[in-house]
């Protein structure tokens, strides 16, 4: 399922999609669990714009009532006697006519961001849905991958420690795992089916569900024929 202005891998409208564009083509992938997943990534992209955003401006000397007037649906309901040339003068106000400088701008304050401050910014909304997504990722993982596979016999090694092993695929990429997880890679063998081995890798504590899109994609393993 694709948006309708999705064109060979471009937006024929926007030059740098939104949250709800970029996640749009998603909502088919993995079925019911898929489209649970993407609408949980939607929600947080769509809070991280809002937050980020208003951090930036706010970073910015941004007049507090200009943010309020920033809100589509405070925008929409403008005070009588104003014109659209006075609401654009008040919310742009320094900035007039140098709204590419200010995009630049708040691209290099929110660019600058640490993983923490970005959590504390999002706050408590921003925390649930991490978890939500923690939550929801697995089992998005495990429902997208092909019910038959099978492992890309003899299991290539490109290095390892006493805990991670770099495995390499079919075409050369690699992927990092955890030792256990590479071993018993060798368990998918196109007969039994994918759910099963994940049952018997979670009963030994060994998380496979959660590397199974990233091996696909390397080529470490391919669905059965």
């Amino acid at each position: 399922m694709r948006c309708t202005f999705f064109d060979q891998g471009t937006c024929t409208i926007w030059a740098y999609r939104e949250h709800l564009c970029s996640t749009f083509f998603c909502y088919s992938v993995g079925g019911h669990t898929g489209r649970a997943f993407w609408r949980l990534v939607d929600d947080y992209l769509m809070l991280a714009e809002r937050e980020l955003c208003l951090y930036a401006l706010a970073e910015l000397g941004w007049p507090a009532e200009a943010l309020v007037i920033t809100d589509p649906l405070i925008d929409r309901q403008p005070a009588a006697g104003s014109t659209p040339a006075e609401r654009r003068a008040r919310l742009w106000g320094e900035w007039m006519g140098r709204e590419v400088e200010l995009y630049l701008e708040c691209y290099r304050i929110v660019g600058g961001l640490s993983q923490d401050a970005t959590r504390t910014i999002l706050g408590w909304k921003g925390e649930r849905l991490e978890r939500a997504l923690e939550t929801t990722l697995p089992r998005f993982r495990r429902d997208n991958a092909p019910e038959l596979i099978t492992a890309i016999l003899p299991i290539r090694f490109a290095d390892s420690d006493d805990t991670q092993v770099i495995v390499t695929g079919a075409q050369g990429a690699t992927v990092r795992l955890p030792r256990l997880v590479a071993l018993f890679l060798a368990q998918f063998d196109g007969e039994r089916s994918t759910s099963e081995i994940v049952r018997l890798a979670a009963s030994l504590d060994i998380d496979v569900a959660n590397h199974l899109v990233p091996l696909l994609a390397a080529g470490v393993l391919r669905q059965a024929r």
